[in-house]
């Protein structure tokens, strides 16, 4: 989508996002069985835990932003989106496309 995006201005480099979704992948295939029994039975610990969450994957989305390196697929499309227009949109985009991306896969998800 990014390709199609910036055509041929688009870094070569960022064609390794699929290695990215392969390592993510993984990790949540490595990481869901252990944590899979973890109850937090009062709900503040499931706030706390869920807040932590929350801040874990926006430092690790502004470490990788800011290192300019290879991004997510979630990010480099607005990355895209945002050089295609104006490079400072990227947080006016960031949070309508991820909205739209779970409205998609609740959709999808939704049983017939």
């Amino acid at each position: 989508m990014e390709g199609v995006t910036l055509g041929k201005s688009f870094p070569l480099l960022q064609y390794f996002q699929i290695n990215v979704l392969f390592v993510l992948r993984v990790s949540v295939d490595f990481w869901r069985p252990k944590i899979q029994n973890f109850e937090l039975k009062h709900f503040l610990w499931q706030l706390i835990a869920v807040v932590i969450g929350c801040f874990t994957i926006v430092l690790i989305i502004m470490i990788q932003l800011k290192a300019d390196f290879v991004n997510n697929p979630g990010e480099g499309i607005v990355k895209a989106i945002a050089l295609r227009c104006n490079p400072e949109l990227f947080s006016k985009i960031k949070v309508p496309l991820d909205l739209s991306f779970v409205t998609i896969a609740v959709i999808l998800s939704w049983p017939i």
